[in-house]
């Protein structure tokens, strides 16, 4: 009996934890990471750009790589800067019913208020579930909602979370920080909990300047000829 590789890809549009988007408009400036709508669909930036000054530009801006059809939930540092020690959980993903454990790359970018010192981070936690729970949040036990929560201790590191990676300041300049790396995910629930560990700076209250965007890397199947 032989066998072949079969491609499981888990998704063909990119996830994008970002904030809610705006209708796109021609002649404007747009910064890497912002979502338009257009045609009905959510479209992630990907390449700074003013866009073109024409009513049918968004195509032209399309072709030209500029920007990249996704599927948005929202995570924001909400009304207020995000303070010393607070953590913001996002909504909640659902990867469906029929769900596969996969591997994805993920791309993530944060904005802190003032400039900051090099080293200082923002954690992001990955919280799965394969039961949607309660969003609300105990001593303990993190559970799904998007919430401003205090953390005097490490609540991410409570069952059900995993450590995504670190955005990290590179350099003392107010500027955006990207992070990036690969992580498998196997429930279906997905959530991000984005950790501000910077000793003296807020995370700035701009829904924009904080995204996090997952992209499915196909698998191989084994199975039988």
């Amino acid at each position: 009996m032989s066998t072949q590789s079969i491609y499981y890809n888990p998704g063909t549009q990119p996830i994008v934890f970002a904030a809610a988007a705006a209708a796109w408009v021609k002649n404007t400036a747009y910064l890497t990471g912002i979502l338009v709508t257009s045609g009905g669909s959510t479209y992630f930036c990907l390449v700074g750009h003013t866009s073109t000054n024409a009513d049918d530009g968004f195509t032209t801006d399309l072709a030209a790589g500029k920007w990249l059809l996704c599927t948005p939930i929202l995570w924001t540092p909400g009304a207020t800067p995000l303070a010393i020690t607070k953590t913001r959980i996002s909504a909640v993903w659902d990867r469906g019913a029929g769900h596969l454990p996969a591997e994805y790359k993920w791309l993530a970018s944060t904005k802190w208020a003032t400039t900051v010192v090099a080293g200082e981070t923002l954690r992001l936690h990955l919280i799965t579930a394969d039961a949607l729970a309660n969003p609300a949040l105990t001593e303990q036990y993190l559970t799904f909602g998007d919430a401003d929560l205090a953390a005097t201790s490490d609540i991410l590191g409570a069952g059900g979370c995993e450590r995504m990676g670190d955005i990290i300041a590179a350099s003392a300049t107010d500027q955006l920080w990207l992070g990036r790396g690969r992580i498998s995910i196997f429930d279906r629930y997905v959530g991000i909990g984005g950790y501000n560990n910077s000793a003296a700076h807020a995370l700035t209250s701009v829904a924009s300047n904080h995204w996090v965007m997952f992209t499915s890397i196909p698998s191989v199947i084994e199975a039988a000829a």
